[in-house]
This record gives structure tokens, C-alpha cells and sequence, in this order.
């Protein structure tokens, strides 16, 4: 239990709030701490453009980016690939300008899952954001962005932005809410440091992007034309294969994964069973003893893996009580369980995320052979191979796939040369994607080390 005996003067400055919620989170304490330190602060709106969050509007929704805007949400605008099955209407979308996302912006997650944030790099451009996004543009001549956002994403940036959330079971919070937190002003040459490395790693983050974008296209070439929401309208399917396969949903023949399969095994392939080494499997769940980060191993939800920084918002289990099997290992590929954003994502277990402990809605892959492994993660990466798994979902509001599902996966095999340029591609836009997030992390680490320095 928390407890903090309130000066009258607290209540002013927070606008005549009541909630003890709010008084013992660590928003107030912190800027509490910088008053007490006169540490010299600006507001959020001084360092930048007008705040907003896009308007809400009527969605038209199209096929393609030949007649539409790609479009992502808060839960999309997190993960590693920033790419959605999603596009509004260009005709028929008014005010688009106030949705598309630029560059060197910072989005903010503003309902549900508060306060997340995310560096925009050329990945987003093009793309129109939901209203759930609020935009923060910062003015580059007086801050640096990277600076800035390095400091909203730290857990002294994280307090200030939520502290003013509303809302009952859904939290929310407006831009209106967070425009007069105070930001510290570190000194210029700290401030360009962190600036330096949020601006490397968004850089590494869309190279890696675009290296298995590439691997992407040598596979789906094998299929053009190709289009991920090309589904049959009618098929006519004998009942050997219906009795072989015991699957009766209209969505497993008339998907385009049931396409792509067919010609698939027409050539040369391996089922992804015949080449993993051991079990897919996942780790069963236990009873979780969560505890304070530097006392635990990261836990990482579906959610935290596919981001792009995946202990951003993490929990921590207790080591004492962590069983082996489900740690992460640098053999795996790992694919969500469970979910409508879920199922058919793919993840590679970059560098830092090993030793670190995965729900048991993922499912794990172990293939201990190393290019092996890579190729496998690019070819289920890839259109191609989401379309394969999407293909076997079951399940009606919470979609899900079972590991003995995935097994019957046919791996498409393609000439050595080919084979050679997606393995190296893969293996390169791993170790950007690794380089990329302990970049950001050193960043936010060396903003909490100097606050913390003030609190001696």
C-alpha cells in the first residue's frame, strides 16, 4: 500500500484532482522532483507543433495502395514491420491530411494501452493514421527530436503522460492533457547524443525493413500476380481431401493461402515439421510471480515481442520461480497463438531478447541449424508465408493455430543462389534490428540514469 500526505497546494496545481491515483502516481513525484531541483524545463507544446490526434471520420476501406491510403492503428504503429492489410478510400477519405504520418514524428498511443510511443522513420510515410495516434511533431530548432522522444518513452516520461488518464474500464487521455508536462533541457551536447542514437536506430530499423521487403518480393515473384486478399469466391473440393484434411470451414479452400499451397507442392518442398529440430510447441502456462524489472527476467507477451522496443512496457517474473522451457533461445522462431492481429505474425529471436521468458500464446520453432533457420523465418515472414498460416486458423472471435497446424506448413524450396541472397539478407536485417533497439535503449538508460542522479 502506497500512502502520501498532500500538501493543499497539490490540489491547485493538478486542477482541484481528489483521486489519490493520481497523487501517488509517479507523475506528480516527478515533476515534484524538478521543482525541488530546479531543473530547467519547457512545456511539450512549446517545443512543438500544434498537438493532435487525427479526426474520427467514416472508414472506407479498399484492396490496395493503388486506390487507398495504407492505415494503422496504436497496435499497429508498434510492431517491428509496419505494414497492414488495411487501406482507406482515397476518393472517399475527406480531411486525409490530418491523418497521413511524416517523418521524425512521435506517435502516442492515447486509449487503452496508454503512452506507448513511436519514432516515425521513412517506414510510415505514406501511411494515415487512426485517431487513437497523437501526433507529436517537434520543432527541430529547438529540440531534438530523437532527445524528446527518448525522454517520453522513459518511465519518467511514461508517469507524466498518463498521469491525467480518464475513462473507466477503457483508459484515454487528449491532447490537450499531456501539452504542459514539463520536459527537462539537458544540457546540448547530452541532448544530441541520445538525438544521435534514436536517429541511428531508426535508421537500422528501416534498413532491416527494407532487406526482408526484398526477400519478400523473391518469393512472392515465384506467384505474380500476387495479392494477399485474392480469395476464391467458389471452389468446388472433393470429399477424399475433405476426409484427409477434416477441415469444413469455407475459408481454409477459398483462401488465397489454399492457392499459394497447391502450387507449392507441385515443386520442391519440405513440410515445416520435417525440418524442425525436436517439437513446435509452446511452454504451457504456470502461475507468474511478477516482480520489479531489476529483479526479474523480462516477460514478453505477444504484444511486447513484436515491437519495436519489447521491454518498453514489459513485466518481470520473478527468477526464482521461471521454468527453463520457457525461456527464449537463439534456436527458435516464434509465431502468435491466439489473436486477430496475431495469428500470422512471425518473430526471430534477435540477440537481446534471448534469455528472456515468452507467453505461452507463442509458439516456438526450434531449428538448431542456423541458415536453416533464417530462411525458414524469412519464407514465414513473407506474404507468402503469412498467407500459409492464416490459411489454418480456426476459431471465430479469438482466432487461434495449434502447433500440430503449423507442422503441415510446406517449406517452398528456390535455387541455391536465391536461397544464399535471403539467407545473408535475413541474417543482416537481424543484427540491424538488434543493433537498433540496444541503440534506443542505451538512449532512454542514460536519460533515467541522469534524473535519477538528481534524487541523491
Amino acid at each position: 500500500m502506497k500512502i502520501l500526505k498532500a500538501k493543499s497546494k497539490w490540489f491547485e496545481a493538478s486542477d482541484l484532482r481528489l483521486d489519490a491515483e493520481y497523487h501517488l502516481s509517479d507523475g506528480p513525484e516527478t515533476m515534484r522532483l524538478f521543482k525541488r531541483k530546479n531543473i530547467k524545463t519547457a512545456t511539450l507544446q512549446s517545443l512543438t507543433e500544434p498537438l493532435y490526434k487525427g479526426q474520427i471520420f467514416k472508414r472506407c476501406y479498399v484492396k490496395d495502395d493503388q486506390t487507398g491510403f495504407p492505415f494503422i492503428s496504436a497496435s499497429g504503429m508498434i510492431k517491428t514491420d509496419v505494414k497492414t492489410d488495411q487501406y482507406l478510400s482515397k476518393k472517399y477519405t475527406a480531411q486525409i491530411d490530418q491523418l497521413l504520418i511524416g517523418m521524425n514524428w512521435i506517435l502516442l498511443s492515447r486509449s487503452g494501452t496508454l503512452g506507448i510511443t513511436v519514432y516515425t522513420n521513412k517506414n510510415f510515410l505514406g501511411y494515415a493514421g487512426s485517431d487513437d495516434l497523437i501526433r507529436v511533431i517537434p520543432k527541430h530548432d529547438i529540440i531534438f527530436p530523437g532527445f524528446l522522444y527518448a525522454f517520453l518513452s522513459s518511465k519518467y516520461g511514461y508517469s507524466l503522460l498518463t498521469q491525467c488518464s480518464y475513462g473507466g474500464v477503457v483508459k484515454h487521455i487528449e491532447p490537450h492533457h499531456i501539452e504542459n508536462i514539463p520536459i527537462p533541457l539537458f544540457n546540448e551536447s547530452i541532448q544530441r547524443e541520445i538525438h544521435n542514437k534514436i536517429s541511428k536506430s531508426a535508421e537500422l530499423k528501416y534498413s532491416s525493413a527494407e532487406l526482408l521487403k526484398e526477400c519478400n518480393q523473391l518469393f512472392i515473384k515465384q506467384f505474380a500476380p500476387f495479392r494477399r486478399d485474392d480469395v476464391d469466391k467458389c471452389k468446388t473440393i472433393s470429399s477424399k481431401r475433405l476426409l484427409k484434411e477434416a477441415r469444413l470451414n469455407g475459408f481454409y479452400y477459398l483462401s488465397v493461402g489454399d492457392r499459394l499451397e497447391s502450387k507449392i507442392k507441385k515443386g520442391k518442398y519440405s513440410t515445416l515439421g520435417d525440418i524442425v529440430s525436436g517439437d513446435i510447441f509452446t511452454s504451457g502456462r504456470g502461475k507468474r510471480n511478477y516482480t520489479k524489472g531489476k529483479n526479474g527476467i523480462p516477460f514478453l507477451s505477444n504484444t511486447n515481442i513484436s515491437s519495436n522496443n519489447p521491454f518498453n512496457l514489459c513485466n518481470y517474473l520473478a527468477t526464482k520461480f521461471v521454468e527453463k522451457k520457457t525461456e527464449i533461445k537463439d534456436c527458435y522462431i516464434m509465431t502468435g497463438r491466439v489473436g486477430q492481429d496475431t495469428v500470422g505474425n512471425v518473430y526471430y529471436p534477435i540477440q537481446t531478447l534471448v534469455g528472456s521468458i515468452a507467453s505461452d500464446n507463442i509458439i516456438r520453432i526450434p531449428i538448431e541449424d542456423k541458415a536453416l533457420r533464417l530462411y525458414t523465418y524469412s519464407f514465414l515472414h513473407s506474404d507468402v508465408g503469412y498467407c500459409l498460416i492464416k490459411k489454418r486458423k480456426t476459431g471465430v472471435g479469438q482466432p487461434f493455430i495449434t502447433e500440430d497446424m503449423l507442422s503441415t506448413i510446406p517449406i517452398m524450396e528456390l535455387q541455391n543462389d536465391e536461397k544464399l541472397k535471403i539467407v545473408q539478407k535475413t541474417e543482416m536485417a537481424v543484427i540491424q534490428q538488434n543493433q537498433a533497439l540496444l541503440l534506443e535503449m542505451e538512449a532512454i538508460a542514460s536519460i533515467e540514469k541522469e534524473i535519477e542522479s538528481w534524487q541523491k
